[in-house]
C-alpha cells in the first residue's frame, strides 16, 4: 500500500467517520508519507463524529470530534 511520488514513499491512508451505532458513515483515502502526517490530515476531516485513522489492517489513531477541532501553531 506504499507507492512512490518522485522517490518518496507515499502511504495509502483511510479515514473513516465512526457512526454513533459503530458503523461508517464516510470514507476518505489520504495518501502521506508516514503517520504523522496522516494524523495530521485525518484531524481536518470535516465531522462532527469520531474519526478512525487506518493504514492497512493497522489502526494508527482514533479522534473525537473535540480533540480534532483544537487550534494548532
Amino acid at each position: 500500500m506504499t507507492e512512490s511520488t518522485k522517490g518518496a514513499a507515499v502511504r495509502r491512508y483511510r479515514a473513516f467517520e465512526i457512526a454513533s451505532d459503530g458503523g461508517y458513515l464516510r470514507t476518505f483515502e489520504l495518501s502521506c508519507p508516514d503517520d504523522e502526517a496522516a494524523k495530521a490530515e485525518a484531524r481536518r476531516v470535516p465531522s462532527q463524529q469520531p474519526v478512525e485513522l487506518w493504514f492497512d489492517k493497522r489502526l494508527v489513531a482514533r479522534f473525537e470530534p473535540a480533540a480534532r477541532e483544537r487550534p494548532t501553531g
